[in-house]
């Protein structure tokens, strides 16, 4: 890219309301995440991954996903990678090569599973949708 132009597009007024917006603060000792959140965040992979692919992932698999979610949050090699200083697509293949060594644990303990999940669509859209949460919070500072 040799050049780039900036042009103003529109202009707006917002008005700002005086709402009730008190929210509840952290608990010592806590992350910050409410479990309940955490257990949407693994009920909207496995409704996406359901509804694209029709792969009859169940509630059941939850656990499985909840042990991976753990195992890769604990990952400290891994989530040194989410930083300003990396580039996202060498994040994304660090993240992706974790994936793919977690769900190799599956094969001998859950093979069914493993085989939906690493069907390259499914892969794909897995790995995706789990990176750009994890992207979200850590580099960008999004917080859910």
């Amino acid at each position: 890219m040799d050049s780039y132009k900036l042009q103003h597009q529109f202009t707006t007024d917002l008005a700002l309301q005086s709402n009730n917006t008190s929210i509840q603060g952290m608990t010592p000792g806590t992350d910050g995440k409410k479990e309940d959140e955490e257990f949407e965040w693994l009920t909207h992979i496995i409704k996406v991954l359901n509804e694209t692919y029709g792969l009859d992932l169940k509630e059941e698999d939850k656990v499985e996903f909840e042990r991976m979610r753990k195992n890769i949050y604990a990952n400290d090699d891994l989530m040194s990678f989410f930083n300003n200083k990396n580039t996202k697509d060498n994040i994304q293949d660090k993240f992706n090569e974790e994936i793919d060594n977690e769900l190799l644990n599956f094969i001998n303990t859950k093979l069914e599973l493993y085989n939906k999940l690493s069907e390259d669509k499914v892969n794909l859209m897995f790995k995706r949708l789990w990176f750009n949460d994890i992207y979200d919070q850590k580099v960008r500072g999004i917080l859910k």
